[in-house]
């Protein structure tokens, strides 16, 4: 509405603010949406293009988009980039191979594709040892192959990877063999090797900042206590505590001890006892983060 403050950065805008959603709409729309009016144009599209972005393709909650079907508008297929890596754990040459993971066609599950990278095995073994470019840098990783040992290059069927035979003829590693894996065990049986930093805790702060002023009003988190929490959502810049931490998992009550039953999300806010304020944020009924969103009492101050 005109003259709202943004929750972020402070603007005060002279015309009615974009609709922001509590949760990501790429994890899901609700039968009550929460949506927001006190986030500027700016702010929204600094925190889609540098937070939710990587929160919903690159993260754990990225994969369980796909166990549950869930889409984007933007149609995009692919699941994860530098923070959600995966390998393959099916029998065979390929094992332990890297691949970039691409949802099927029909949306609920994921093919793999091999990335550029380089093998190495040692005469009179089985087992295939994968490297990246970069981790061929570290050569105290891969010496014992420099002799006495076959080794493959492999990339996606479109990419040349000769530049990878450079990289190995700089290191004046002999090449035994060249080609692809011989038993090919499949590349759809993967594990997923997740990295959790600042950009995806920031993202789930924003989910729990939000929902904050969806039940208090803009207004309230516009105060002064919210100021640091506030400048690491926005600018990355860390509070004096632990903004975003995850806990031990707090089970539904459907759940069997074993396995998630539930695939819903759970959003809750609370007082802890020095008068803090606190959310726990569960996407997907899976990973259990605690927000916290002020340092010290915020309620007796004004």
């Amino acid at each position: 509405m005109s003259g709202a403050e943004c929750i972020y950065c402070g603007a005060v805008g002279t015309h009615r603010f974009p609709k922001d959603h509590v949760v990501p709409s790429a994890f899901g729309r609700f039968k009550n949406n929460l949506t927001l009016d006190c986030v500027c144009g700016p702010c929204n599209s600094y925190f889609g293009r540098e937070l939710e972005l990587f929160l919903t393709q690159d993260s754990i909650e990225a994969l369980l988009r796909v166990r549950y079907g869930v889409k984007t508008k933007s149609g995009s297929k692919q699941i994860g980039r530098s923070r959600l890596t995966f390998r393959v754990i099916s029998a065979g040459d390929w094992y332990g191979a890297r691949i970039t993971a691409e949802r099927e066609f029909s949306g609920t599950s994921l093919r793999g594709k091999p990335m550029p990278q380089v093998a190495f095995r040692k005469f009179g073994e089985a087992e295939w040892h994968w490297f990246l470019e970069a981790e061929l840098e570290r050569s105290e990783c891969w010496q014992r192959f420099r002799v006495d040992a076959d080794t493959l290059i492999v990339g996606p069927p479109e990419e040349d990877v000769s530049w990878l035979c450079r990289t190995l003829e700089r290191f004046g590693v002999v090449f035994k063999k060249m080609g692809i894996p011989e038993r090919v065990g499949g590349l759809n049986q993967m594990h997923a090797e997740p990295v959790l930093d600042d950009i995806l805790y920031r993202g789930v702060g924003k989910i729990a900042f939000n929902f904050l002023a969806y039940v208090t009003g803009g207004r309230f988190t516009c105060r002064e206590e919210f100021d640091e929490i506030r400048a690491y959502i926005r600018r990355g810049v860390s509070p004096p505590w632990t903004p975003v931490s995850i806990v031990k998992i707090v089970q539904a009550a459907d759940d069997d001890g074993i396995s998630r039953r539930t695939g819903g999300h759970e959003i809750v806010l609370w007082r802890d006892g020095t008068s803090r304020v606190v959310s726990q944020i569960v996407l997907f009924n899976h990973l259990t983060y605690q927000v916290v969103l002020s340092g010290g009492n915020v309620f007796g101050t004004r």
